[in-house]
Parts: C-alpha cells; structure tokens; sequence
C-alpha cells in the first residue's frame, strides 16, 4: 500500500518536471522569436535610416551643384 502511494507521488513529480521542461522548452522557442522579430525591426529601421541619409546627401549635392552652376553663369 505504501509502495503504490510512494509510486503515485513519484509519477505525478516526475509529470510535473516534465511539464516544466516542455514549458522551458517552449520559453526558449518564443524568446528566439521574439528575438528574431526585433533584430529584424531593427535591420529595418536602419535601412530605411541609411536610406534616408543617402536621399539627404543626393538632396545636399544636387545643390551643392545646382548653385555652382548658377554661380559660374554669373
């Protein structure tokens, strides 16, 4: 009689530690989600900041020139 209550609290201890290695396991794959769905955020964000600097730069020149050449004409 013992032994069945012994065996009965084992099985459900070794139950619950399986269900908190799954739950574990399941943690981890989100927080790698997660993480992968910031680091692209991020990826973008900075292309679309590069993008940005260059469309300024190709602004800045296209002045830059445009007044040279107005200043040359003088």
């Amino acid at each position: 009689m013992i032994d069945d209550q012994l065996a009965q609290i084992v099985l459900v201890r070794k139950s619950l530690m399986d269900h908190w290695r799954k739950r574990q396991e399941n943690l981890k794959v989100e927080m790698e989600e997660e993480n992968n769905k910031v680091e692209s955020s991020l990826r973008h964000e900075k292309y679309k900041y590069e993008q940005q600097i260059a469309q300024m730069e190709k602004h800045k020149t296209d002045l830059l020139n445009d007044r040279n050449r107005k200043y040359e004409d003088l």
